[in-house]
């Protein structure tokens, strides 16, 4: 029996410690979101279902005869995390604001993906696509794979989203066989 065990984790505070490093804590805000910013992020995330920042899966080998007995070993069970990182100032291309999806599991798996999609808030209009980033994958890989969003500074603040989309292909013999998460960040505020 397919069964595939999801610990979603969404410790914002959290994440924003071990994601973002302190030369791009100037670029997050810590006003309150305007509430049509919020709306708009909603939106986005009911028009393209995502989870939290960070969740994470399993895949589990059956045991014997196909049970679904819990696994003995480390090896019968594989964890993976997909990870939308907050955009921030890229360091890396000054004039840029950039955003990261990021895809790893613990032992490796069939195939392992991440595509980074960078959203920057249009007054009137919501949550614009404005970055794609390519299409990162890995064969039998633990990961990590990484791909980013990238826009053009707007010489003014904006708020930016980070949608993730992650896919992951077990290995023979584990379930499920394949699964696709969707990870979005809250509203950021960049200012550069």
């Amino acid at each position: 029996m397919k069964r595939v065990s999801l610990a979603i984790t969404a410790v914002l505070g959290l994440m924003f410690s071990l994601l973002c490093s302190p030369a791009h804590a100037a670029t997050i805000a810590v006003p309150a979101v305007p509430p049509n910013v919020l709306r708009a992020a909603e939106d986005l995330k009911t028009a393209h279902p995502a989870l939290s920042v960070s969740p994470t899966l399993t895949f589990n080998r059956p045991g014997p005869g196909g049970s679904t007995r819990k696994p003995s070993a480390a090896a019968d069970e594989i964890t993976c995390t997909a990870q939308a990182q907050y955009p921030h100032q890229s360091t890396g291309t000054p004039s840029a604001v950039d955003g990261k999806a990021a895809s790893f599991c613990t032992a490796p798996i069939a195939d392992i993906r991440a595509q980074a999609e960078l959203y920057r808030y249009l007054d009137g209009y919501g949550f614009s696509l404005v970055g794609i980033g390519s299409l990162s994958y890995a064969l039998n890989s633990a990961g990590p794979v990484t791909s980013y969003g990238l826009d053009l500074c707007q010489g003014r603040p904006a708020y930016y989203v980070l949608r993730g989309i992650h896919n992951y292909s077990a290995p023979p013999g584990y379930t499920p066989p394949t699964i696709t998460l969707n990870t979005q960040t809250p509203p950021v505020l960049v200012d550069c």
